[in-house]
Protein backbone atom coordinates (compact mmCIF):
# COMPACT_ATOMS: atom_id res chain seq x y z
CA UNK A 1 0.00 0.00 0.00
CA UNK A 2 2.81 2.40 0.86
CA UNK A 3 5.22 1.07 -1.84
CA UNK A 4 7.97 0.31 0.67
CA UNK A 5 7.96 3.72 2.32
CA UNK A 6 7.68 4.28 6.07
CA UNK A 7 4.52 5.74 7.52
CA UNK A 8 5.99 9.25 7.84
CA UNK A 9 7.36 9.14 4.27
CA UNK A 10 3.97 8.05 2.97
CA UNK A 11 2.25 10.90 4.80
CA UNK A 12 4.81 13.39 3.41
CA UNK A 13 4.17 12.21 -0.15
CA UNK A 14 0.41 12.48 0.29
CA UNK A 15 0.69 15.89 1.97
CA UNK A 16 2.71 17.25 -0.93
CA UNK A 17 0.36 15.69 -3.48
CA UNK A 18 -2.79 17.14 -1.92
CA UNK A 19 -1.12 20.31 -0.54
CA UNK A 20 -2.38 19.78 3.00
CA UNK A 21 -1.42 17.77 6.06
CA UNK A 22 -2.48 14.14 5.63
CA UNK A 23 -2.57 11.51 8.38
CA UNK A 24 -3.36 7.89 7.58
CA UNK A 25 -2.92 6.43 11.07
CA UNK A 26 -6.66 6.22 11.71
CA UNK A 27 -7.26 4.71 8.28
CA UNK A 28 -4.70 1.99 8.98
CA UNK A 29 -6.26 1.26 12.37
CA UNK A 30 -9.73 0.95 10.81
CA UNK A 31 -8.49 -1.35 8.06
CA UNK A 32 -6.71 -3.46 10.66
CA UNK A 33 -9.78 -3.71 12.90
CA UNK A 34 -11.96 -5.03 10.06
CA UNK A 35 -9.27 -7.54 9.05
CA UNK A 36 -8.51 -5.96 5.68
CA UNK A 37 -4.73 -5.80 6.27
CA UNK A 38 -2.93 -9.13 5.98
CA UNK A 39 0.62 -7.99 6.77
CA UNK A 40 2.62 -4.98 7.95
CA UNK A 41 6.30 -4.68 6.98
CA UNK A 42 6.29 -8.33 5.89
CA UNK A 43 4.99 -9.47 9.29
CA UNK A 44 1.93 -11.65 8.76
CA UNK A 45 -1.13 -10.76 10.85
CA UNK A 46 -4.57 -12.35 11.05
CA UNK A 47 -3.08 -15.41 9.34
CA UNK A 48 -5.88 -17.71 10.41
CA UNK A 49 -8.43 -15.25 9.14
CA UNK A 50 -6.74 -15.05 5.74
CA UNK A 51 -6.56 -18.84 5.48
CA UNK A 52 -10.28 -18.89 6.22
CA UNK A 53 -10.85 -16.37 3.45
CA UNK A 54 -8.88 -18.53 1.00
CA UNK A 55 -11.16 -21.41 1.90
CA UNK A 56 -14.19 -19.11 1.55
CA UNK A 57 -13.32 -18.36 -2.06
CA UNK A 58 -14.54 -21.87 -2.93
CA UNK A 59 -18.03 -20.90 -1.77
CA UNK A 60 -18.31 -17.59 -3.62
CA UNK A 61 -19.86 -19.10 -6.75
CA UNK A 62 -22.41 -20.98 -4.63
CA UNK A 63 -23.17 -17.78 -2.70
CA UNK A 64 -23.78 -15.83 -5.90
CA UNK A 65 -26.22 -18.49 -7.11
CA UNK A 66 -28.12 -18.71 -3.79
CA UNK A 67 -28.63 -14.94 -3.66
CA UNK A 68 -29.33 -14.38 -7.34
CA UNK A 69 -32.60 -12.93 -8.61
CA UNK A 70 -33.56 -16.24 -10.23
CA UNK A 71 -33.06 -18.04 -6.92
CA UNK A 72 -35.41 -15.61 -5.17
CA UNK A 73 -38.17 -16.42 -7.68
CA UNK A 74 -37.64 -20.14 -7.08
CA UNK A 75 -37.85 -19.58 -3.30
CA UNK A 76 -41.11 -17.68 -3.75
CA UNK A 77 -42.59 -20.47 -5.91
CA UNK A 78 -41.60 -23.12 -3.35
CA UNK A 79 -43.08 -21.04 -0.53
CA UNK A 80 -46.44 -20.48 -2.24
CA UNK A 81 -46.83 -24.14 -3.23
CA UNK A 82 -45.87 -25.34 0.26
CA UNK A 83 -48.37 -22.93 1.79
CA UNK A 84 -51.19 -24.16 -0.45
CA UNK A 85 -50.43 -27.86 -0.05
CA UNK A 86 -49.88 -27.79 3.72
CA UNK A 87 -52.30 -25.14 4.99
CA UNK A 88 -54.16 -27.72 7.08
CA UNK A 89 -50.96 -28.82 8.82
CA UNK A 90 -49.82 -25.26 9.47
CA UNK A 91 -53.08 -24.56 11.29
CA UNK A 92 -52.67 -27.64 13.49
CA UNK A 93 -49.92 -26.13 15.67
CA UNK A 94 -50.84 -28.09 18.87
CA UNK A 95 -50.39 -31.42 17.05
CA UNK A 96 -47.09 -30.24 15.58
CA UNK A 97 -45.90 -29.14 19.02
CA UNK A 98 -46.99 -32.38 20.72
CA UNK A 99 -45.30 -34.50 18.08
CA UNK A 100 -42.02 -32.57 18.34
CA UNK A 101 -42.00 -32.67 22.15
CA UNK A 102 -42.55 -36.44 22.21
CA UNK A 103 -39.65 -36.99 19.84
CA UNK A 104 -37.33 -34.62 21.74
CA UNK A 105 -37.99 -36.36 25.07
CA UNK A 106 -37.52 -39.80 23.57
CA UNK A 107 -34.39 -38.90 21.56
CA UNK A 108 -32.70 -35.97 23.36
CA UNK A 109 -29.25 -36.40 21.76
CA UNK A 110 -30.70 -36.43 18.24
CA UNK A 111 -32.77 -33.37 19.12
CA UNK A 112 -29.71 -31.45 20.33
CA UNK A 113 -27.72 -32.37 17.21
CA UNK A 114 -30.56 -31.30 14.93
CA UNK A 115 -30.91 -28.01 16.79
CA UNK A 116 -27.21 -27.18 16.36
CA UNK A 117 -27.29 -28.24 12.72
CA UNK A 118 -30.21 -25.87 12.07
CA UNK A 119 -28.43 -23.02 13.86
CA UNK A 120 -25.28 -23.67 11.84
CA UNK A 121 -27.37 -23.61 8.66
CA UNK A 122 -28.78 -20.22 9.71
CA UNK A 123 -25.30 -18.77 10.20
CA UNK A 124 -24.05 -20.41 7.02
CA UNK A 125 -26.58 -18.36 5.05
CA UNK A 126 -25.23 -15.20 6.71
CA UNK A 127 -21.73 -16.33 5.78
CA UNK A 128 -22.69 -16.92 2.13
CA UNK A 129 -24.49 -13.58 2.00
CA UNK A 130 -21.30 -11.84 3.13
CA UNK A 131 -19.32 -13.66 0.44
CA UNK A 132 -21.85 -12.67 -2.21
CA UNK A 133 -21.31 -9.05 -1.17
CA UNK A 134 -17.54 -9.43 -1.38
CA UNK A 135 -16.75 -9.01 2.32
CA UNK A 136 -14.99 -11.43 4.71
CA UNK A 137 -16.91 -13.20 7.47
CA UNK A 138 -16.39 -15.70 10.29
CA UNK A 139 -18.76 -17.94 12.24
CA UNK A 140 -18.03 -17.88 15.98
CA UNK A 141 -19.59 -19.21 19.15
CA UNK A 142 -21.04 -16.73 21.64
CA UNK A 143 -23.80 -16.27 24.20
CA UNK A 144 -26.95 -14.25 24.75
CA UNK A 145 -27.91 -14.31 28.44
CA UNK A 146 -28.51 -18.05 29.09
CA UNK A 147 -28.40 -19.07 25.44
CA UNK A 148 -25.34 -20.41 23.64
CA UNK A 149 -25.42 -19.11 20.09
CA UNK A 150 -23.44 -19.13 16.88
CA UNK A 151 -22.87 -15.72 15.33
CA UNK A 152 -21.49 -14.58 12.00
CA UNK A 153 -19.01 -11.76 12.42
CA UNK A 154 -18.44 -9.48 9.44
CA UNK A 155 -17.12 -6.11 10.56
CA UNK A 156 -16.42 -5.11 6.97
CA UNK A 157 -20.15 -5.26 6.15
CA UNK A 158 -20.28 -1.60 7.19
CA UNK A 159 -18.12 -0.79 4.16
CA UNK A 160 -20.93 -2.01 1.89
CA UNK A 161 -23.65 0.27 0.58
CA UNK A 162 -26.45 0.49 3.16
CA UNK A 163 -29.17 -0.90 0.91
CA UNK A 164 -27.14 -4.03 0.17
CA UNK A 165 -26.34 -4.75 3.82
CA UNK A 166 -29.89 -6.00 4.41
CA UNK A 167 -29.09 -9.08 2.34
CA UNK A 168 -26.59 -10.05 5.02
CA UNK A 169 -28.98 -9.28 7.89
CA UNK A 170 -31.96 -11.18 6.43
CA UNK A 171 -29.96 -14.11 5.00
CA UNK A 172 -30.38 -16.33 8.08
CA UNK A 173 -34.15 -15.93 8.18
CA UNK A 174 -34.34 -16.56 4.43
CA UNK A 175 -32.46 -19.81 5.02
CA UNK A 176 -34.83 -20.74 7.85
CA UNK A 177 -37.93 -20.16 5.73
CA UNK A 178 -36.37 -22.13 2.89
CA UNK A 179 -35.72 -25.10 5.18
CA UNK A 180 -39.33 -25.07 6.45
CA UNK A 181 -40.62 -25.00 2.88
CA UNK A 182 -38.31 -27.84 1.82
CA UNK A 183 -39.36 -29.93 4.83
CA UNK A 184 -43.04 -29.56 3.95
CA UNK A 185 -42.37 -30.59 0.36
CA UNK A 186 -40.21 -33.48 1.57
CA UNK A 187 -43.01 -34.68 3.84
CA UNK A 188 -45.45 -34.64 0.90
CA UNK A 189 -42.97 -36.44 -1.35
CA UNK A 190 -42.32 -39.20 1.19
CA UNK A 191 -46.06 -39.73 1.60
CA UNK A 192 -46.52 -39.85 -2.18
CA UNK A 193 -43.76 -42.44 -2.57
CA UNK A 194 -44.99 -44.36 0.47
CA UNK A 195 -41.60 -44.07 2.16
CA UNK A 196 -41.98 -44.57 5.89
CA UNK A 197 -40.08 -42.23 8.18
CA UNK A 198 -40.92 -41.05 11.68
CA UNK A 199 -43.10 -37.95 10.98
CA UNK A 200 -42.13 -36.58 14.39
CA UNK A 201 -38.59 -36.01 13.10
CA UNK A 202 -39.79 -33.66 10.37
CA UNK A 203 -42.21 -32.00 12.80
CA UNK A 204 -39.31 -31.40 15.19
CA UNK A 205 -37.16 -29.80 12.48
CA UNK A 206 -40.06 -27.57 11.40
CA UNK A 207 -40.86 -26.52 14.97
CA UNK A 208 -37.23 -25.79 15.84
CA UNK A 209 -36.77 -23.74 12.69
CA UNK A 210 -39.98 -21.75 13.27
CA UNK A 211 -38.90 -21.16 16.88
CA UNK A 212 -35.60 -19.83 15.54
CA UNK A 213 -37.43 -17.39 13.26
CA UNK A 214 -39.60 -16.20 16.15
CA UNK A 215 -36.48 -15.74 18.28
CA UNK A 216 -35.14 -13.24 15.72
CA UNK A 217 -37.94 -10.84 16.65
CA UNK A 218 -36.51 -10.50 20.16
CA UNK A 219 -34.20 -7.64 19.22
CA UNK A 220 -33.07 -7.26 22.84
CA UNK A 221 -30.95 -10.40 22.33
CA UNK A 222 -29.04 -8.71 19.48
CA UNK A 223 -30.70 -10.85 16.84
CA UNK A 224 -30.76 -10.34 13.07
CA UNK A 225 -33.66 -7.88 13.28
CA UNK A 226 -31.71 -5.87 15.86
CA UNK A 227 -29.10 -5.13 13.20
CA UNK A 228 -31.81 -4.33 10.65
CA UNK A 229 -33.43 -1.76 12.94
CA UNK A 230 -30.21 -0.20 14.24
CA UNK A 231 -28.83 0.11 10.72
CA UNK A 232 -32.09 1.56 9.39
CA UNK A 233 -32.35 4.17 12.16
CA UNK A 234 -28.60 4.81 12.35
CA UNK A 235 -28.24 3.71 15.99
CA UNK A 236 -24.77 2.20 16.14
CA UNK A 237 -23.57 0.38 19.29
CA UNK A 238 -27.06 0.42 20.81
CA UNK A 239 -26.55 -2.98 22.46
CA UNK A 240 -23.14 -2.03 23.91
CA UNK A 241 -24.30 1.37 25.15
CA UNK A 242 -27.44 -0.07 26.75
CA UNK A 243 -25.23 -2.65 28.50
CA UNK A 244 -23.06 0.11 29.93
CA UNK A 245 -26.18 1.91 31.12
CA UNK A 246 -27.59 -1.24 32.74
CA UNK A 247 -24.35 -1.87 34.63
CA UNK A 248 -24.32 1.70 35.87
CA UNK A 249 -27.87 1.35 37.24
CA UNK A 250 -26.92 -1.63 39.40
CA UNK A 251 -23.31 -0.79 40.22
CA UNK A 252 -23.62 2.95 40.69
CA UNK A 253 -20.67 3.51 38.36
CA UNK A 254 -20.36 6.72 36.41
CA UNK A 255 -21.18 6.74 32.72
CA UNK A 256 -21.30 9.18 29.87
CA UNK A 257 -23.97 11.86 30.12
CA UNK A 258 -24.69 11.23 26.44
CA UNK A 259 -26.07 7.81 27.34
CA UNK A 260 -28.27 9.24 30.06
CA UNK A 261 -29.83 11.66 27.60
CA UNK A 262 -30.16 9.19 24.71
CA UNK A 263 -33.81 8.07 24.66
CA UNK A 264 -33.12 5.10 22.39
CA UNK A 265 -30.40 3.75 24.72
CA UNK A 266 -32.65 4.13 27.78
CA UNK A 267 -35.60 2.38 26.09
CA UNK A 268 -33.37 -0.42 24.86
CA UNK A 269 -31.81 -0.87 28.31
CA UNK A 270 -35.28 -1.13 29.88
CA UNK A 271 -36.30 -3.61 27.17
CA UNK A 272 -33.26 -5.76 27.89
CA UNK A 273 -33.97 -5.68 31.62
CA UNK A 274 -37.59 -6.77 31.10
CA UNK A 275 -36.43 -9.42 28.65
CA UNK A 276 -34.00 -10.95 31.16
CA UNK A 277 -36.60 -10.98 33.92
CA UNK A 278 -39.27 -12.50 31.67
CA UNK A 279 -36.98 -15.28 30.37
CA UNK A 280 -35.82 -16.05 33.92
CA UNK A 281 -39.39 -16.33 35.24
CA UNK A 282 -40.48 -18.54 32.32
CA UNK A 283 -37.44 -20.77 32.76
CA UNK A 284 -37.97 -21.25 36.50
CA UNK A 285 -41.70 -21.84 35.98
CA UNK A 286 -41.05 -24.48 33.30
CA UNK A 287 -38.59 -26.32 35.50
CA UNK A 288 -41.06 -26.24 38.39
CA UNK A 289 -43.94 -27.56 36.24
CA UNK A 290 -41.72 -30.24 34.75
CA UNK A 291 -40.67 -31.51 38.16
CA UNK A 292 -44.15 -31.57 39.70
CA UNK A 293 -45.62 -33.28 36.62
CA UNK A 294 -43.03 -36.02 36.33
CA UNK A 295 -45.63 -38.68 37.05
CA UNK A 296 -47.96 -37.29 34.38
CA UNK A 297 -45.19 -37.45 31.78
CA UNK A 298 -44.31 -41.01 32.75
CA UNK A 299 -47.97 -42.05 32.30
CA UNK A 300 -47.95 -41.22 28.57
CA UNK A 301 -45.61 -44.11 27.75
CA UNK A 302 -42.47 -41.96 27.58
CA UNK A 303 -39.49 -43.50 29.32
CA UNK A 304 -37.32 -40.75 30.73
CA UNK A 305 -34.03 -41.19 32.54
CA UNK A 306 -34.19 -38.15 34.79
CA UNK A 307 -30.59 -38.51 35.93
CA UNK A 308 -29.49 -38.20 32.30
CA UNK A 309 -31.67 -35.11 31.88
CA UNK A 310 -29.99 -33.51 34.89
CA UNK A 311 -26.57 -34.32 33.39
CA UNK A 312 -27.61 -32.58 30.15
CA UNK A 313 -28.55 -29.45 32.08
CA UNK A 314 -25.30 -29.55 34.06
CA UNK A 315 -23.22 -30.00 30.91
CA UNK A 316 -25.02 -27.07 29.26
CA UNK A 317 -24.37 -24.82 32.28
CA UNK A 318 -20.67 -25.72 32.25
CA UNK A 319 -20.41 -25.06 28.51
CA UNK A 320 -22.26 -21.75 28.89
CA UNK A 321 -19.82 -20.72 31.62
CA UNK A 322 -16.85 -21.51 29.39
CA UNK A 323 -18.34 -19.53 26.50
CA UNK A 324 -19.00 -16.49 28.70
CA UNK A 325 -15.48 -16.64 30.16
CA UNK A 326 -14.04 -16.88 26.66
CA UNK A 327 -16.06 -13.87 25.52
CA UNK A 328 -14.89 -11.80 28.46
CA UNK A 329 -11.27 -12.70 27.87
CA UNK A 330 -11.55 -12.02 24.16
CA UNK A 331 -9.03 -9.37 23.29
CA UNK A 332 -7.18 -8.13 20.26
CA UNK A 333 -4.31 -10.37 19.23
CA UNK A 334 -2.32 -7.44 17.93
CA UNK A 335 -1.84 -3.77 18.67
CA UNK A 336 -0.54 -1.33 16.07
CA UNK A 337 2.12 1.04 17.39
CA UNK A 338 3.32 4.19 15.63
CA UNK A 339 6.82 5.24 16.67
CA UNK A 340 9.12 7.64 14.84
CA UNK A 341 7.10 7.34 11.68
CA UNK A 342 7.29 3.56 11.65
CA UNK A 343 4.55 0.96 12.17
CA UNK A 344 5.05 -2.02 14.41
CA UNK A 345 2.87 -4.78 15.82
CA UNK A 346 2.77 -5.87 19.42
Amino acid sequence: MNQGRSLSETEDVLSKQYRQNVSIKELIKILFEVNLISSIDAQQINAGYKINQHYASKWIKIANVIFSRSAYWIYLLLFVTALVMNAHQLLNIPQLYSSAIQFSIQFPIVTILIAWFLVLKHEWFHYLAALSLGVPAQIKIGSRYIFIVLETQSDAINLIEKGKRYRFYFAGMIGDLLIVVILFHLSNLLALLDIRIDPRLIDLCILQTVAGIIFQFDIFFKTDLYFVLTDYFGKDNLYTNSGILLKSWFSGANFSEDLESDTAVIIFALGRLFNYLFISIVLVLNIYLLLIHRQVIEHVDLTIDWNVQYLYVLAYCVLLSFVKIKNRKRSKDYTILFQHGEMSIK
